[in-house]
């Protein structure tokens, strides 16, 4: 069964999460258009490091040819969903001429999908249902082996 992972962060106030492509600031969903949200995902991805001008117009506009201004139309919405002053940087440092750093401490969460949960609650059943055969087997008595714990990274 193949477990499908998606990557959560967490900065400030907000939870950013990117399997379900959304930006929140405690229960405040913040709509972002589809190309802000790419440029907050991989600022974020890359915090504490300098991501050049290139580097993200080559990313982002890999197919289409764009100026500078598109990305710094780009910068400015995104500093705006978070609030952020450009003078004054909490999230987004502008390197003159040169790109931008995402400077917020930056948690990464990653939430297994739902399947994860099916599958710990079949191998609960199954410790459960071996222990009672044992028991049956035992003559109804008080024995009944437990199976150990699922070990980390198990998984069926």
């Amino acid at each position: 069964m193949a477990h499908e992972d998606k990557q959560i962060y967490r900065f400030g106030d907000f939870t950013l999460d990117v399997g379900e492509h959304r930006l929140r600031r405690g229960n405040e969903e913040i709509s972002l258009q589809p190309k802000t949200f790419e440029m907050l995902v991989y600022l974020v991805e890359r915090y504490g490091r300098l991501v050049k001008k290139n580097e993200l117009l080559d990313t982002l506009w890999a197919d289409t040819i764009v100026t500078e201004g598109a990305l710094t139309q780009c910068i400015r919405e995104v500093r705006k969903a978070l609030e952020d002053d450009a003078s004054h940087p909490s999230y987004i440092q502008t390197i003159p001429r040169v790109g931008y750093k995402f400077i917020a401490e930056v948690e990464e969460i990653i939430a297994v999908a739902k399947e994860e949960e099916a599958v710990e609650e079949e191998y609960t059943a199954m410790r459960v249902r071996v222990s009672e055969e044992e028991q049956e087997r035992a003559g109804g008595g008080v024995y009944a082996r437990q199976l150990p714990p699922r070990p980390l990274g198990y998984s069926l």
